[in-house]
């Protein structure tokens, strides 16, 4: 069958239409009046959200149409009595939830300019921290003063330790910046500076659904696309280019410790430094496990507070992040592991993946490193 899909849909849904029909994914359709019509006329099966006006003109379009899919639940584009008395079925898939052992936590150190889902808990940092909100200064005071040299990393501390405390039940851990996240469909233009990324502008957010497009799918991850870690234009392992863009002895340090601490052992000193794939914000961007995520994150802040009592001299300006910088890298090299070695049955690039994003502030549709 012919299966048009005029708005965002979960990935993995249609890759499996894909399978078995000729399908037209494009979210953007809704947008072009004059293409939608041209595509739904040829519809078999449409596939709508909450946008695509499924009434007068377009409904009369819809000659070989026989189901109307309106995913997300009933909402008021429909016209269902219109629609069967033309003989088009409609059929409505199930609202999107949040799962009650999801906790999703928010990283920010601005105020939130972005209207994230009521499921997305705001985890305030640094001049952003306000009397009644979850605070770095509260759930993590260790790191409070740490905030300008760790960055979020200090608010990923904060999270694990506000799961531990007051959700010991949680299944499984979200981790977004004020204006980063992870999600399944695939939107937004794709940055030119940064592969694994896709930008989209703020006045995009007014017509997508974030409850639908953040919330996690019944998987056991939700990551971005692993990327390579470049530099010159040449492909390097994390440890070229973390010596080509950064202080060599910060990695290795680094390294030394997880080794002292037991994060890794000695067998692993090699593969890490030889690593290429990388997942952008290793374990602090994405859903994960609790489990895994709690012992990772848990294990990530052993490393940074030994390496920060035995080197107490932060660098200065962007390089006073390097802590940060190496959990980056240990983080995707133990998200990694975990998938080779306890998930090897799965086919995660399918499964697993999804999109990372950034919102620009302003229209622009290529990334703009934030403050």
């Amino acid at each position: 069958m012919r299966v048009v899909i005029t708005e965002f849909m979960d990935t993995r849904e249609v890759l499996e239409l894909v399978a078995g029909h000729d399908v037209l994914y494009d979210p953007r359709l809704v947008d072009d009046p004059e293409r939608l019509r041209i595509e739904a006329a040829r519809a078999e099966v449409l596939v709508v959200r909450d946008r695509t006006p499924v009434r007068g003109d377009l409904l009369a379009d819809l000659a070989r149409c026989r189901v109307v899919l309106q995913q997300g639940g009933p909402r008021d584009n429909v016209d269902v009595a219109a629609c069967r008395a033309r003989g088009i079925e409609v059929e409505h898939g199930a609202p999107v939830e949040a799962p009650a052992d999801l906790v999703y936590g928010c990283l920010t150190h601005v105020p939130l300019w972005i209207d994230f889902p009521a499921y997305v808990r705001p985890i305030y940092l640094g001049a952003a921290q306000r009397e009644g909100a979850l605070n770095l200064r509260d759930l993590a005071p260790e790191w409070d003063r740490h905030h300008p040299v760790l960055a979020g990393l200090a608010g990923t501390f904060a999270l694990k330790n506000y799961v531990r405390q007051q959700h010991p039940g949680a299944r499984t851990v979200g981790v977004c910046q004020y204006r980063k996240f992870i999600a399944s469909a695939r939107l937004g233009a794709a940055s030119a500076t940064f592969g694994p990324m896709n930008v989209l502008r703020k006045s995009d957010l007014a017509r997508l659904s974030l409850h639908d497009l953040m919330a996690p799918r019944r998987t056991a991850f939700m990551i971005g696309l692993p990327g390579l870690l470049l530099h010159d234009g040449a492909e390097r392992t994390y440890l070229q280019q973390y010596a080509a863009v950064h202080h060599v002895e910060d990695l290795l340090r680094f390294t030394a410790e997880a080794v002292a601490l037991g994060v890794l052992d000695k067998g692993d000193v090699e593969p890490f430094f030889q690593s290429r794939l990388f997942f952008t914000g290793g374990v602090e961007l994405g859903f994960y496990p609790a489990p895994f995520w709690l012992r990772a994150v848990t294990e990530l802040e052993a490393v940074v507070r030994a390496c920060i009592a035995r080197h107490p001299e932060p660098r200065t300006g962007p390089q006073a992040r390097a802590w940060a910088f190496c959990a980056e890298r240990l983080g995707s090299f133990v998200l990694a592991r975990q998938l080779r070695l306890e998930h090897a049955g799965v086919d995660w690039a399918r499964e697993y993946l999804g999109q990372l994003y950034t919102v620009n502030e302003t229209d622009g549709l290529e990334y703009v490193s934030g403050t």
